[in-house]
């Protein structure tokens, strides 16, 4: 009787192989999708926090506050720029906070921030209110 060796065949070994392949193109994925959201809510609460600082500084100062959108940056008040993280960008817009620490009339808005595969809106209401959707 012959003594069949001990081992695995090169077919065994390249359907574990593809498996594992597959396995990790979607993890890949999945993985891919969560750093495209981190990233857009890192930057959705980084602009939530200068917007607000913006409302309070035209509220203590007594004179008016902008913060210009333009693609991957920001300006506020025309004296700090702030860049988006990569992958990031949003639509040129531009907010307005009056001395009141509101927008002036007409100037409440809407933000688009864009990723790979979300988005966020940012929202300042006529009253002043900023949130995130």
């Amino acid at each position: 009787m012959r003594n069949r060796s001990r081992g695995f065949t090169l077919l065994e070994i390249l359907i574990v192989l593809s498996l594992i392949a597959a396995l990790f193109g979607f993890s890949y994925l999945s993985f891919s999708g969560y750093t495209d959201s981190a990233r857009l809510n890192a930057a959705s609460k980084l602009i939530v926090a200068d917007l607000r600082l913006a409302q309070n500084n035209a509220s203590s100062e007594r004179q008016s506050y902008v913060v210009a959108f333009d693609g991957g940056s920001y300006t506020i008040n025309s004296q700090k720029t702030v860049k988006l993280p990569q992958g990031i960008t949003a639509a040129p817009y531009t907010f307005i906070f009056s001395p009141s620490g509101a927008p002036p009339p007409g100037g409440s808005g809407t933000l688009v921030l864009s990723g790979k595969k979300h988005s966020r809106k940012i929202i300042v209401s006529s009253e002043g209110r900023i949130r995130v959707e």
